[in-house]
């Protein structure tokens, strides 16, 4: 049998060639052997980084110093206030997937009921249908047909339009 030599590598901060396992791994196979080590051995780690904490150091000051003159700036012009606050909205709605016309209640969000409740009952369809195409009980569907329920969640507008085949927009309209 013969017997395979350890993998080595030359850390860029001591210039010393050392084993693997003188390296953090970078990946590893799925044994949990090391499939690529870092390029600064166990020994160098700390001080580089130590090295590149006080290297960033003048860049986190200078960023602090752009952010506190970027906020005095907008707080003094209220024009430019109010694209800031907007924008912050739109960021806030794109990164949880709010619609404008939904609101959030909890993890899930909200339609109004209304324009939904009349566009079922518009479709003519008789209760049972609409229970099964939309995965709803008796009671609650019978709410939301009667108009006692004041918003819907949008999974359930969303699964009646893909059921129906139409876009939430022919029922809650475009600018809504």
């Amino acid at each position: 049998m013969a017997l395979v030599a350890e993998p080595t590598r030359i850390c860029r901060r001591c210039d010393k060639r050392k084993p693997w396992s003188e390296f953090y791994a970078k990946r590893r196979w799925p044994d949990g052997t090391t499939r690529n080590p870092h390029s600064y051995c166990i020994a160098c780690w700390p001080a580089v980084q130590r090295e590149n904490y006080a290297r960033s150091a003048e860049r986190r000051a200078r960023r602090r110093e752009y952010n506190r003159r970027y906020q005095e700036a907008v707080q003094a012009d209220p024009e430019r206030l109010a694209l800031h606050n907007e924008g912050r909205r739109f960021r806030y709605r794109e990164l949880n997937g709010v619609t404008r016309r939904a609101r959030v209640v909890g993890r899930s969000r909200h339609l109004p009921a209304a324009p939904f409740a009349e566009w079922l009952r518009s479709l003519g369809l008789p209760l049972a249908e609409i229970e099964r195409w939309l995965g709803l009980d008796g009671s609650h569907a019978r709410r939301l047909l009667r108009g006692e329920q004041a918003s819907v969640d949008l999974d359930v507008v969303d699964r009646a339009c893909l059921a129906f085949g139409v876009s939430i927009d022919a029922i809650y309209g475009e600018d809504a």
